[in-house]
């Protein structure tokens, strides 16, 4: 559990334009060709800036100019794409399991909060209702919890390397052992003082 508030704490996506494939192989095979962006432009009837986006990483082609694009450089659709549907997967994962993560947390500490409350005005039947979001959360956590083994990861250090497309090798694993340890208790402590303090500020709320 505390494995997926690491998630939640450290996953996000990147803001700034990753460096793919797709951008390198237009500009690859068109300077293989010897044009110009304002002759590429010219072929595929689009713009000098709008080639100039593809390259940069800044827009993509859509599907009739990546056909343009395929029978120009007569290189097949597939070739020109296949590193981004990786690099668009990794990044689809990453936007559906942070989702998961944020709603484990929220109903985790709407679950603490709501005690309190609960309590007051319906007696023990009102555990009824923090019993309720906890299994949301404990849905959302086993959500994560299969994302993980999809990908085999285990560790924050293995989640953070996953985030920036990189691998762990068993040396680096190593060498990143107790710190894991020592965020992985960290975040736990944390975890627990906040959730005791959203049940005592329900307690608070309705005293």
């Amino acid at each position: 559990m505390a494995e997926n508030i690491l998630i939640m704490r450290y996953i996000k996506i990147e803001q700034e334009v990753m460096a793919t494939d797709i951008q390198t192989q237009i500009r690859l095979n068109r300077e293989r060709l010897g044009l110009t962006q304002d002759e590429l432009a010219a072929k595929l009837y689009v713009s000098r800036q709008t080639i100039s986006n593809w390259e940069t990483g800044h827009s993509y082609p859509d599907i009739e100019n990546l056909l343009r694009l395929s029978a120009l450089f007569d290189v097949s659709v597939d070739d020109l794409l296949k590193g981004d549907v990786a690099v668009m997967k990794r990044e689809l994962s990453y936007a559906r399991t942070s989702k998961w993560a944020w709603l484990m947390t929220v109903m985790l500490g709407l679950s603490a909060l709501s005690i309190g409350p609960s309590v007051k005005f319906w007696g023990w039947w009102g555990l009824v209702l923090p019993v309720l979001l906890v299994n949301i959360s404990f849905y959302a956590g086993i959500k994560i919890e299969r994302w993980k083994g999809q990908h085999q990861l285990k560790t924050y250090s293995e989640i953070v390397a996953f985030e920036k497309n990189k691998v762990i090798d068993e040396n680096e694993r190593h060498r990143n052992e107790l710190k894991d340890q020592i965020t992985l208790v960290v975040t736990m402590l944390l975890f627990m003082i906040g959730a005791g303090g959203l049940a005592l500020l329900g307690f608070w709320l309705v005293k």
